[in-house]
């Protein structure tokens, strides 16, 4: 079923290049969007970090947070990973938990490109 949106969430949030420390958020975030839609297996802490720090690894990522109280961040409600490729072509893909799609979180993320 399809459904229309008139207006957009009022939600505020960040995009920001990711670094190694916040592997275990991701992982949490990816895990939590799986269960709620499995499209793809879980994984650990341990396999996402090997591929991250894996020397074939070119992926360019970036994370989308909640914005809270005096500009703190929060929980992590979006990703964007990427790799250019030497043809000037490329593959990536995004994640955007549900509860926060169609607020404009997956375009920004793109526009990161």
């Amino acid at each position: 079923m399809q459904s229309t949106v008139s207006s957009k969430p009022t939600f505020k949030y960040t995009i920001n290049a990711m670094s190694e420390s916040e592997i275990p958020e991701i992982v949490d975030f990816f895990n939590e969007v799986i269960a709620l839609e499995p499209w793809d297996d879980t994984t650990s802490v341990a396999e996402f970090t090997e591929w991250y720090r894996n020397p074939m690894n070119r992926e360019t990522n970036y994370l989308a947070r909640l914005q809270g109280e005096g500009n703190t961040t929060s929980r992590v409600i979006g990703t964007m990973s990427f790799a250019p490729h030497e043809n000037g072509m490329g593959w990536g893909w995004f994640t955007v938990h549900p509860d926060y799609r169609l607020g404009g979180v997956g375009t920004d993320l793109y526009n990161k490109l």
